[in-house]
């Protein structure tokens, strides 16, 4: 979760801050090298040496590889389990560029990220199902990114947070979606 809400504030920062915003080629070139190259490295030495049985065919592969796995039912955690975060992360990469300004637009979006995320975590039982229909709807960026939300928010600081010292609003931007986190959490169990 803290890995999502610092992931907000320093990628949210390039785009809804009053600082210049870099262009979307030289962006999308640091990003992929930022993670792609030690993602890949990892998930083929997984499959390699630790789960060469579990990759079922080259549609998996590139799945994994492209980072696309959190949206194909059944593959958020197959082969390579912790890789749905950076799966997750490598869409927020996307999105990023068109977040919206306004902390009204944001609030907005943050409301409707965290009731996805409570309807995956409703809906978290049906996830032991064998077709894995719910993985999209819980490991995926629209569901989680209420998690990033806090740390845009503070890379945006609105007027009305002006108030509060850095130091207060970090603690508040973690601890708001821990709050989600643990409901969510407490329902898959």
């Amino acid at each position: 979760m803290l890995f999502f809400v610092l992931s907000g504030y320093l990628i949210g920062r390039m785009w809804v801050s009053d600082r210049p915003t870099p262009s979307l080629r030289s962006y999308a070139v640091r990003r992929a090298l930022r993670i792609w190259p030690a993602y890949a490295l990892a998930y083929l030495a997984t499959v390699l040496l630790l789960s060469p049985d579990d990759v079922r065919s080259t549609a998996q592969w590139v799945l994994h590889l492209l980072l696309l796995h959190s949206w194909w039912p059944g593959e958020y955690v197959a082969v390579f389990p912790i890789g749905w975060t950076l799966g997750v992360e490598a869409m927020f990469y996307v999105v990023a560029p068109w977040l919206p300004r306004s902390a009204r637009a944001l609030g907005l979006l943050w409301l409707a990220s965290a009731a996805l995320g409570l309807v995956g975590g409703v809906l978290a039982p049906a996830a032991s199902d064998p077709s894995g229909w719910v993985g999209p709807l819980r490991y995926s960026l629209p569901p989680l990114l209420c998690l990033f939300c806090p740390g845009i928010l503070v890379a945006m600081r609105p007027a009305w947070l002006d108030g509060l010292r850095q130091r207060e609003l970090l603690s508040l931007s973690i601890a708001a979606p821990a709050l989600v986190l643990a409901v969510f959490l407490s329902r898959q169990e």
